[in-house]
């Protein structure tokens, strides 16, 4: 082999015992003239392969621009990666050191195209290489780096999970081996089955590019069998295509494959256009985008079939999927999840956003045939589906938490346009700490639909929702711009807030037929309908309402037969027991903004209770869901407070009624406005406490002007000035 300069050696030498030895680099130059041995770029090969034939294990080959094909004579020919051997390209032909190659700059191609002669439309290709490059049996030393890799057309046959098939792998065919794949480009490969690169090994593979390849079955890009635990990191996918499942990517690894920080743009498949997760697979999927993929039917960007992916910190937009199948509506599903579809299986989702993404069903993600799913700390904004704008859940337990829901729309193209923020049919769904804000649908739902079975939604905000009217069926009007309840349901919604939603009828709540409902601990505020302006019972219903503000001001707040209600604040009185005919009294009220139209930036209040509140300590303890443990602020639920009566039942210490337990009065230091901060409200009730005793206790009532003696001699004065500025400003 021929080397590089060597440090001096002599006392020298002994600096870098111990230290890996210099490799031996091979110069590889397609247009070189010199002697052809290898030894300097003037004298580089000018053969790839015939250099790989002289490389030992610790080698380096240096292969700079130009176009490079395997040995000719068969479409079995490939360059075969050794053990121990690094092959890097990018050069220019003159470098000395690694880091002053420019890949971008200087392309270096490795061609199955024999003839020179491939078309755009994949003709011309009888002759080209199966497998442009093949990893057989090595590990993690043999190393592909700085290639782009062309024209591999994988049609030969099929023997099965076996290195002698040459029906996959077009520019990789990895078997029994590690390789390391960095820098390089995979474009305008074509395979019958399982893509341009197909691991069976587990390669690392860093900073690469898949782009215009194709399949004819699955994984146009990339294909990850079972067995292997393969990494793809910063990778980009854009453009692959595939009849089959799988455009960018196709994963079938059960032993924590990873992906992570990369995008899939622009591919394509009839499900998982972006990536698709087999049966039982678990590979992790963390920090990619997903943007303008497109499915046929479901998963534009990933899907997930009976699979438990971890799928963490990613971005789903503008992705589609099922937009051209009809019909479907109602419960019936079979296409959609713009952004994300899981059939079954335990797929975990935190951190994401599902964002401008398009679907016949669930363009922000759908979930059916039992998914177990949990959503945690996810965003879904501005999707539009024929139903469940933003999720839909069909016959499966998933798990929502901490998530929002804003500004999410049902068209009028389905059969029954319910959902905008999310659809869930025959499904146990457990939506709890999420926000649905500005989200619509025209028949009702608007922020959320629900038919079959018992959800639960706890601890939730439905703000400014919409259900928009001029059904498609049915010449029915909207019902539930908040939660429209259908068929058989029996939904517990606890320690929610219902604020700003408009529709017809049912402006927080709409149950239709059939419906036994639970609505306990929620406040209702400012929600408007012809009918029911904060629940509306229509046909043969059961509505349990317990422990709720419910606050209209015309019409009246509660309509329909079948409503049950007691310990409840419902302002003009309602008999059952335990109600109570008073003005709640929040710390602020809500308010749309001048135009007088709710929408998802209008103020929808601070729905605490201020003290004095007849709502503190007037709950019934009986009628608490067991599962409602904490308040919407995430407050413990029972909280006595010794200044006000236990008008409610059961032993202290009683729940209070509507969505947030008072914590008792506030002993802030500073804390003016009682209302347990300390922000920029307290500094002008500072000043009216100094300035207008009598002003401050009139509009402060539930306050003590005593707060603002700050240095604690006993006076309200000037001398309190510096210690409270020092207490609000933390200086």
């Amino acid at each position: 082999m021929f080397s590089r300069s060597l440090p001096a050696l002599g006392a020298g030498l002994l600096m870098f015992a111990g230290c890996p030895a210099y490799a031996d680099v091979i110069y590889v130059d397609a247009d070189a003239t010199g002697t052809g041995d290898g030894s300097s770029w003037l004298n580089a090969l000018t053969s790839l392969p015939a250099a790989l034939d002289l490389a030992d294990a610790g080698d380096e080959l240096w292969v700079a621009a130009g176009i490079y094909r395997p040995a000719a004579g068969s479409r079995d020919a490939t360059i075969r990666l050794k053990t121990g051997v690094a092959i890097y390209g990018g050069f220019a032909g003159a470098e000395t050191q690694i880091v002053q190659r420019d890949v971008g700059a200087n392309l270096t191609l490795i061609s199955g195209d024999m003839n020179g002669d491939d078309d755009a439309d994949w003709s011309n290709r009888g002759e080209n290489c199966y497998q442009v490059v093949t990893a057989l049996n090595v590990d993690d030393t043999a190393v592909l780096d700085g290639f782009t890799v062309r024209g591999g057309y994988a049609d030969g046959p099929f023997f099965g999970a076996d290195p002698a098939s040459r029906d996959q792998g077009s520019a990789v065919n990895i078997y029994f081996a590690r390789p390391v794949i960095r820098n390089c480009t995979f474009e305008d490969n074509w395979a019958v089955n399982h893509g341009t690169i197909n691991d069976h090994g587990g390669a690392y593979i860093s900073n690469c590019v898949f782009r215009n390849n194709f399949a004819v079955s699955h994984g146009a890009g990339l294909y990850i069998h079972h067995d292997v635990e393969t990494e793809a990191a910063g990778c980009l996918f854009d453009g692959n295509v595939t009849p089959g499942n799988g455009g960018g990517a196709y994963t079938q690894s059960m032993h924590g494959a990873m992906i992570r920080d990369c995008k899939f743009i622009h591919n394509g498949a009839t499900l998982g256009g972006g990536l698709y997760n087999h049966l039982q697979s678990s590979t992790m999927v963390v920090g990619c985008e997903f943007i303008g993929n497109v499915a046929a039917l479901g998963g534009g960007g990933l899907y997930a079939d009976d699979a438990s992916p971890m799928v963490m910190d990613c971005y789903f937009s503008s992705n589609s999927a099922g937009v051209d199948v009809e019909g479907g509506g109602g419960g019936q599903g079979g296409s959609g999840g713009g952004g994300l579809w899981a059939n079954g299986g335990q797929a975990r989702i935190m951190n994401c956003q599902f964002q401008n993404n398009v679907a016949s069903f669930g363009a922000g993600v759908y979930h059916i045939s039992g998914s177990t799913a949990i959503h945690e700390n996810c965003r879904f904004v501005g999707n539009e589906a024929h139903e469940g704008a933003g999720a839909y859940a069909l016959i499966s337990d998933v798990t929502i938490r901490d998530s929002v829901f804003l500004d999410n729309f049902v068209n009028t193209t389905g059969d029954f346009p319910v959902g905008g923020g999310m659809s869930a049919y025959l499904a146990n769904v457990l939506v709890e700490g999420c926000t649905f804000i500005g989200n619509s649908a025209h028949v009702g739902g608007g922020g959320l639909y629900l038919e079959g079975l018992t959800p639960a939604i706890l601890n939730c905000k439905f703000f400014a929702n919409r259900a928009v009217g001029g059904s498609l069926c049915c010449g029915m009007n909207s019902f539930g711009a908040g939660i429209l309840n259908g068929y058989f349901t029996e939904p517990i919604i606890a320690g929610c807030a219902f604020v700003g939603n408009v529709g017809d009828i049912g402006g927080a709540i709409a149950n239709f037929n059939f419906v036994v409902a639970q609505i306990a601990n929620c406040t209702m505020i400012g929600n408007q309908a012809a009918v029911g302006p904060a629940v509306s019972s229509a046909g043969p219903n059961t509505t349990a309402i317990s422990n709720s503000i419910v606050t209209s001001h015309a019409p009246a707040a509660l309509a329909g037969p079948g409503l049950d209600v007691r310990y409840s604040c419902v302002p003009g009185g309602f008999a059952g027991d335990g109600n109570i005919d008073a003005v709640p009294v929040f710390f602020e009220a809500p308010a749309p903004g001048s135009d007088g139209a709710w929408d998802s930036a209008d103020f929808f209040g601070d729905l605490r209770l201020r003290p004095g509140s007849a709502c503190i300590d007037a709950g019934s303890n009986a009628l608490t869901p067991t599962m409602l443990t904490h308040d919407l602020n995430g407050a413990e639920r029972f909280i006595d407070d010794v200044g006000a009566p236990d008008a409610g039942a059961g032993d202290a210490p009683l729940v209070d009624i509507g969505a947030l337990e008072f914590l008792g009065a506030s002993h802030l230091p500073g804390d003016l406005s009682c209302d347990g901060y300390l922000t920029s409200l307290d500094l002008g009730a500072f000043v009216l406490a100094l300035a207008d005793p009598a002003g401050y206790e009139a509009q402060y009532s539930w306050c003590s002007r005593t707060a603002a003696d700050l240095n604690g001699d006993g006076n309200v004065d000037i001398l309190d000035i510096n210690p409270f500025v020092t207490l609000l400003t933390g200086r």
